[in-house]
């Protein structure tokens, strides 16, 4: 009897530690696969930058070439769509939102001025910034979205 009773409450304490996890990753959008949907956008984020600091071509070639979660449309932001994920309340050293995690400040926007300068974004001050295309050595990360519902 006394260990039919330790093997219940076994049982029950880990399907609960199992809801829970399953509970957590529910909660935050994000699933095994790495991308986070932001519900107020609409968009899908990977949740982590390409992992080193590259010019803006690659950043570019980084996101067209991706293919994750069985999609292959991941694109740069728009300089528009970058704040969106921006959360100054956060504790993260980078003030993203949600599970994005990222590993450099400064991510690469798809937004050019007419001029052929690149916008990109800062994730501790809340600011963007123009960099020039060709011959400055400006670096910066990669971070994909695409649309949800595509």
């Amino acid at each position: 009897m006394f260990i039919k009773r330790c093997f219940k409450h076994l049982a029950v304490s880990v399907v609960m530690v199992l809801l829970l996890s399953v509970g957590v990753v529910v909660a935050t959008g994000q699933n095994s696969d790495g991308i986070w949907e932001d519900s107020a956008t609409g968009l899908i984020w990977t949740v982590k930058d390409n992992g080193s600091d590259v010019g803006y071509n690659e950043a570019y070639a980084y996101c067209d070439s991706l293919d994750l979660n069985g999609y292959s449309d991941w694109r740069l932001p728009t300089i528009e769509e970058l704040p969106a994920v921006f959360d100054k309340s956060v504790s993260k050293k980078f003030k993203a939102k949600g599970p994005i995690e990222l590993d450099a400040a400064s991510i690469w926007s798809g937004s050019m001025n007419s001029s052929g300068d690149v916008w990109s974004f800062s994730f501790s001050s809340g600011g963007k910034s123009l960099s020039p295309t060709r011959g400055c050595g400006s670096t910066g990360r990669a971070l994909c979205v695409r649309q949800a519902g595509k």
